[in-house]
């Protein structure tokens, strides 16, 4: 399908059901991908030249009709971002139309059950949008509080209490159209299978958060109402998780035991707890495309949410899990790779809040993942996996809890590894409580860390004196300058510094060409060889130097009634 460009003076409503090819279609796309995750972010990019024809016509906040993958209809996606690399080509990162959502303001209200929880929502808006709001086959007994104003997509999901957190569930992005469905995808038996249509796959598969039965309780000022046992599953050593439903009642809600049972059902129904989280990325041909099997072909349709069986011998894998995210070629209508896994239970805060729409490199090169990202799996592993410690809590003079102590003693003098937190801040030691806290976070906002790892950073400053990007898993570092309407107008890269023009243009420095300018379809237009300058061009307003004896300058004679008489150059020697 190529991209359709629409014409964004138009309803938005409107614009789903046209069905012309709006402004225009975008023909000269050389590269064009959508990307959706299970409760996750749904976006797009493609590049484009800035010698095509509706160049001119596409930026920030545009709007263009894209088919998503093989099943669903054409999307509207909105333009988020435009970068202008060289070699006369913009890649554009686009947004699905529903992100418009985080620019909606929802006010307090309270309402029971999903249904009504959808009706509200939509009641409550500040403002009016064409977007609907529904829920298919959720629970009608849970309570979902608005407490204070907020974004209608943040409600959604990607924070405690959203509608996901209340209700569970799968999104279903259907341009103005949402819809949690409690299960939107089905199981159409189709199977990924070694020596059939399976190209790559990476697997991990983690039992750490298996659980064959769950104790409910919830707490009421002081008291703690506790519900009866619930048995997922026999087991000849269960497996027992120890839950606080607390949460999940609004603050004028009775607590009771019967109501604490109630959202332990929900919660089961909604969370498969007895299986291992799998997590499967495959690379694979569809069958449903190739001649050999067209008759079973509407078996072989896979869509997000869908249960899929992997099978790999050498790796020993076979396994069920449900696509979590996917990548489609929009151009030649097939998927690039399928993720399967256990789904997230909220939605990414770049769907939560389009302002920290940062896109997250999952850094894996040939199987390996980087040193960043091990990093915090080690982090999580460990903290995951501790045992042991001691927990104290000091009191002041008059008997008031004054400030948590985390040790790996009980003893306050001879512990070395101290998580201390109190009124002033929380901080981190390996040489006693007394020590210095080489890692604290205080209550002013200050961070303060010898080291930090991190995947995505957003600062509206940096202060200090070096910036060493690069050098992870063998990969260079990049540094973008934007504009206010968030334009790449500036990258520095393994590649060198290039500075961009409106129009297109551009000027590079690096080792290769030095110092060189381009005009917008790559050709070079001037540039630094050794000492000498060159140019196809110039336009000199006042004076030229030569050899710093010779000076060209402009010289005009006039009239004694103040018309000229001659107007010209003049050659005059350098002063000394």
């Amino acid at each position: 399908m190529i991209p359709i460009l629409l014409d964004h003076s138009k309803a938005l409503a409107e614009l789903v059901e046209d069905k012309t090819n709006g402004i225009g279609r975008l023909s000269e796309i050389t590269n064009c991908t959508v990307s959706e995750e299970r409760n996750g972010a749904f976006t797009a990019s493609f590049d484009y030249p800035i010698t095509g024809k509706y160049y001119k016509n596409i930026d920030v906040d545009s709007l263009v009709k894209i088919k998503p993958n093989e099943d669903t209809e054409n999307q509207i996606f909105r333009v988020a971002e435009i970068s202008r690399p060289i070699n006369g080509v913009c890649t554009y990162s686009l947004n699905h139309i529903t992100y418009d959502l985080s620019k909606t303001v929802v006010t307090p209200f309270t309402a029971k059950g999903a249904t009504q929880a959808c009706i509200e929502l939509k009641a409550h808006l500040v403002t009016e949008a064409p977007f609907e709001i529904q829920a298919d086959g959720l629970n009608e007994d849970s309570t979902f509080t608005v407490s204070e104003p907020q974004s209608l997509r943040s409600l959604l999901g990607g924070q405690s209490g959203s509608m996901l957190d209340t209700f569970g569930g799968e999104y279903e992005w259907n341009n103005l159209k949402v819809v949690l469905h409690m299960h939107r995808g089905s199981d159409n038996n189709v199977s990924i299978r070694y020596g059939k249509n399976l190209i790559d796959i990476n697997h991990d598969t983690n039992a750490e958060s298996m659980y064959t039965a769950i104790y409910p309780y919830a707490k009421s000022n002081e008291t703690v109402i506790q519900g009866a046992l619930h048995t997922i599953k026999e087991a000849s050593l269960p497996s027992v998780k120890a839950m606080d439903f607390s949460s999940y009642f609004s603050q004028d809600e009775e607590i009771t035991a019967e109501k604490v049972n109630a959202k332990c059902d929900s919660y089961i129904a909604s969370n498969d707890l007895t299986a291992p989280k799998i997590n499967i990325k495959v690379k694979f041909q569809p069958l449903a495309a190739t001649e050999e099997y067209k008759n079973i072909a509407p078996l072989e349709h896979v869509a997000l949410c869908d249960t899929v069986h992997v099978f790999y011998p050498k790796l020993r894998v076979k396994a069920s899990a449900k696509v979590i995210s996917y990548e489609y070629d929009v151009l030649k209508e097939q998927y690039n790779t399928i993720e399967l896994g256990d789904a997230k239970n909220s939605l990414s805060d770049t769907i939560a809040d389009q302002s920290a729409a940062i896109k997250q490199e999952h850094a894996t090169t040939s199987g390996k993942i980087s040193q960043v990202m091990q990093s915090i799996i080690d982090s999580t592993n460990s903290i995951r996996g501790g045992s042991g410690g001691y927990v104290v809590i000091n009191k002041d003079d008059s008997g008031v809890n004054r400030e948590i102590l985390i040790m790996d003693t009980p003893d306050q003098q001879t512990a070395k590894n101290v998580i201390r937190a109190n009124k002033n801040g929380i901080g981190f030691s390996n040489a006693g409580i007394n020590g210095v806290f080489n890692s604290a976070w205080n209550i002013d906002g200050t961070f303060d860390a010898e080291q930090i790892n991190v995947i995505n950073l957003t600062a509206s400053m940096f202060l200090g004196s070096t910036i060493d990007l690069g050098g992870l898993d063998n990969k260079s570092g990049v540094l973008k300058l934007r504009d206010e309407n968030n334009n790449v107008i500036g990258t520095l890269t393994k590649d060198g510094l290039v500075m961009y023009g409106q129009d297109g243009s551009y000027v590079k420095m690096n080792n290769d060409v030095g110092f060189a300018g381009y005009d917008k379809n790559g050709i070079k237009i001037y540039w630094v060889s050794g000492d000498e300058f060159h140019m196809k061009k110039s336009v000199v307003e006042e004076e030229i130097t030569l050899c710093n004896k010779m000076r060209f300058i402009p010289i005009t004679i006039y009239n004694s009634d103040g018309s000229i008489k001659n107007d010209g150059i003049g050659l005059v020697s350098v002063e000394r």
